[in-house]
Parts: structure tokens; sequence; C-alpha cells
């Protein structure tokens, strides 16, 4: 029996079954990850947390540690990525501390810790005036950007505004310089795309101010879309 396996075995390997492939993936995962702490040793190390979101668009988080290895170099491993229900600063605590407990890393040798966005947006989001100018700005990609005819009317209108200011002398022209750009949505905790967010809204305001008064003044519309683009004209 034994001899009729090792024969016709490799043949039939076709490694097609999702409960053996995900065994494998798993297996290679936990090797990988013990080699990482094995190489890791007693050394102190630092972590580094970022958003990790998948196809499903549940909220994950990605944990990367930083450490010396004993050749002096400095050394960045995924340590691993786990669904978390929320970004609060609780819930960020308790998984990174879970993930932590797993392979038996003390916190005492923790040395340091970067959160790219997480963090960053959570706190600046506790300031009221900060909270009530995003929310604003949610407001204004959606109803500006959230139809495709209103893009477009967005950027006929911007480019209008280029070429007006390129011929009055107000803008140069040259390579790379006035590149077709749109509204950027913000990512609820990438800090970098408030940002973006924030500069796109200022490159075009004068065309968003322009495309909320035509929605303003659209018969067809309903009441309760014209009072929203009145309100946020008035906001901006």
């Amino acid at each position: 029996m034994k001899r009729v396996c090792v024969e016709k075995c490799p043949g039939n390997l076709k490694l097609v079954t999702l409960d053996i492939q995900k065994d494998i993936v798993s297996a290679c995962a936990i090797e990988t990850t013990n080699s990482i702490i094995k190489d890791l040793g007693d050394s102190l190390f630092s972590i580094l947390v970022d958003e990790a979101c998948d196809v499903s668009s549940k909220e994950q988080m990605a944990v990367v540690i930083r450490y010396v290895d004993k050749l002096g170099h400095v050394v960045e491993r995924l340590l691993g990525i786990t669904h978390v229900p929320n970004t609060t600063a609780t819930s960020l605590k308790e998984e990174i501390e879970a993930i932590l407990a797993k392979h038996k890393l003390s916190i005492s040798r923790l040395r340091g810790q970067g959160y790219d966005g997480l963090a960053l947006v959570g706190v600046a989001k506790k300031n009221m005036n900060i909270s009530d100018l995003f929310f604003l700005v949610t407001n204004v990609v959606n109803v500006v950007g959230g139809s495709c005819k209103r893009h477009d009317i967005l950027q006929e209108i911007q480019l209008a505004k280029i070429k007006e200011a390129l011929e009055n002398g107000e803008l140069s022209n040259g390579q790379g310089l006035n590149q077709e750009t749109t509204l950027k949505r913000a990512g609820d905790t990438r800090w970098s795309s408030h940002y973006r967010t924030l500069v796109s809204l200022e490159y075009m305001f004068s065309s968003i101010l322009d495309v909320l008064d035509l929605i303003v003044k659209d018969m067809k519309l309903s009441s309760d879309q014209r009072h929203e683009a009145h309100n946020l004209l008035k906001s901006l």
C-alpha cells in the first residue's frame, strides 16, 4: 500500500482543494512567523501598525515589527494581520496586545510605536471644529462628485477656468503643470487621504461652488437635493 501511494500520489497531486490550500498557507505562515521570532530573539523591538482592507472591505490591521538583527541590520517583518471591529484606541490596543501575546512578545521590550494615520485621524477628529470640517467636506464630495453627470460638469468648469487663467497669464504653462484633477474621497484611517481631499477642494474651490449653484437652480431635482446643495453652498 505504501509503495502504491508513493508511485501514484505525485501524479494525482493537484492541490486544488480549498481546505488543503488553506492548510498549506497556514503552515507556511506559522513557520515564517516562527523564523521571525527566532531571529528577533531577546532583542528590543518597535511596531508599525497600518490599515489593511481586503476585497470584502473588512477593516483589518497589519502589524509589522522592526528590530536590529544579529548582523546589525535594521529589519522589518510582517507579524500578522487581524480583523478589527473598529479603529478606536481601545480596540487597536486590545488587538495589538493579543498579537504580541500570541507570539510571546513582552510589551516591556517594546521601544517604539508607529500608526500611520490611524491614531492621527482619531485624535484630530476629537476636536469638534476639525470633525465638523471633514463632515462638511465629505458631504461636498458626495453631492458634487456623487454622479457621473456632476463629475463631468465639474471637470468642464475646472478646465474652462484653467484655460482662462492660462490666457490671462495667471497660470504658468509647462510639462506636469495644470494636470486634470478631481475631488478626492478621504479614507477612514489614512490621514494622507484627508490631506489630498483638502488639497483638491482648495484647488477646485470656485468650480465646486459653481456646481453647487447649478444644483440649487436645477428645478428638475427634488427640493431636498436643492436644499442640501444650498446649505453646502452657504457653509463653504
